[in-house]
């Protein structure tokens, strides 16, 4: 019988054909993206809406149900439900931005002319 040695890692290596090459990092193969795959799809569009209940719009206002549907039915700034079904009623998110904006832009002018009308007060006061 003969006796075996046995044999290192290197000696197997180059057996393989990848001696040396054990640190070396593989190849990175990126994949091409298939139609209709989410990785090719684009970013969420910035004109997407997400429609928010009763519930939600209640609380994201602090009022009740019922002080909502008031706001809608006056028909003033506050936006118009969307209606889903008989049942179904939502707003949109992008409405109620819109609606946020205004009432502050007007809430800031509202303060910006009453904080004129008291300058004038105090310098009409000082003059006379």
């Amino acid at each position: 019988m003969s006796e075996t040695t046995p044999h290192s890692n290197a000696d197997l290596g180059d057996l393989f054909g990848f001696c040396g090459q054990a640190d070396a990092a593989p190849p990175v193969r990126k994949r091409q993206p298939k139609k209709g795959d989410p990785v090719a799809r684009p970013a969420k569009p910035q004109t997407a809406s997400r429609f928010l209940s009763i519930a939600e719009v209640a609380q994201r206002y602090g009022v009740s149900h019922a002080t909502v549907w008031r706001w809608a039915e006056k028909g003033g700034d506050f936006p118009q439900p969307i209606k889903l079904s008989a049942g179904t009623s939502r707003w949109s998110d992008e409405q109620l931005f819109e609606f946020e904006s205004r009432a502050s832009l007007r809430l800031s002018r509202k303060k910006s002319s009453s904080a004129e009308t008291a300058a004038e007060k105090l310098s009409r006061s000082a003059t006379s």
